[in-house]
C-alpha cells in the first residue's frame, strides 16, 4: 500500500533493510515511514536478495489509486537473476594462544 505519508510492502526477502531503504527512496519517504512485512517463505529462485520488484511496485503505485503488485513467473525470474560472482573463503581458527 502506497500513500503520501507511508508505504507498506509485503515481500519475501533476505535483505529487509535494503528493501526498506530502496522503497523509501523510490517513494520519496523517510525510511521510518516504510513498513516491510517480510514473509518467511521459500521459493525465491535467487531473487530474495534484490529489492527491484518492490521498487517497481512502488513506481507503479505512485501512478494509480489502488494497491499494486509486481509478480513474475518462476521461469522468467530465474532467467533474469542478478549476476553473482564466484566466492571462496578460507578460514583458519584456533582456541589456543598461538
Amino acid at each position: 500500500m502506497f500513500a503520501r505519508d507511508r508505504c507498506d510492502i509485503w515481500i519475501g526477502n533476505q535483505a529487509v533493510a535494503r528493501v526498506q531503504a530502496m522503497v523509501a527512496k523510490a517513494a520519496g519517504l523517510p525510511v521510518e515511514k516504510v513498513i516491510v512485512h517480510n514473509h518467511l517463505i521459500g521459493g525465491g529462485f535467487g531473487r530474495r536478495l534484490e529489492a527491484d520488484g518492490a521498487v517497481l511496485a512502488v513506481e507503479i503505485a505512485k501512478h494509480v489509486d489502488v494497491p499494486s503488485k509486481s509478480y513474475g513467473p518462476a521461469r522468467k525470474t530465474s532467467s533474469t537473476n542478478m549476476y553473482r560472482p564466484y566466492w571462496f573463503d578460507r578460514i583458519a581458527a584456533g582456541l589456543d594462544d598461538r
